[in-house]
């Protein structure tokens, strides 16, 4: 009776395995049901070391310069608007 109980207890540690393998190889596990909040648009390389990236974070674009000194935010999706709406203002604010 001891050798049934253990022959059982390998059968389940064996369904088990194969039950998480199977469920992995499916795709990610989604633990949350949400919509991704940070997208990668689009991708510009500039040169060897300086690419313009356009990323989309919730409802708001920015586009982002990336350097060897770093990264710079350069135009966000609420300055085109504000741009949209103040046709004589050229350029960022001053």
């Amino acid at each position: 009776m001891d050798i049934l109980r253990q022959v059982g207890a390998i059968f389940f540690v064996f369904a088990l395995l194969g039950f998480a393998v199977w469920k992995l190889r499916r795709g990610p596990l989604n633990l949350r049901s949400r919509s991704r909040t940070l997208a990668s648009l689009e991708q510009l390389p500039l040169t060897q070391k300086h690419t313009l990236h356009l990323v989309k974070i919730h409802d708001q674009e920015l586009l982002i310069a990336t350097h060897p000194q770093g990264c710079s935010i350069l135009v966000t999706s609420r300055d085109r608007q504000r741009a949209d709406q103040n046709p004589d203002r050229q350029g960022g604010e001053q």
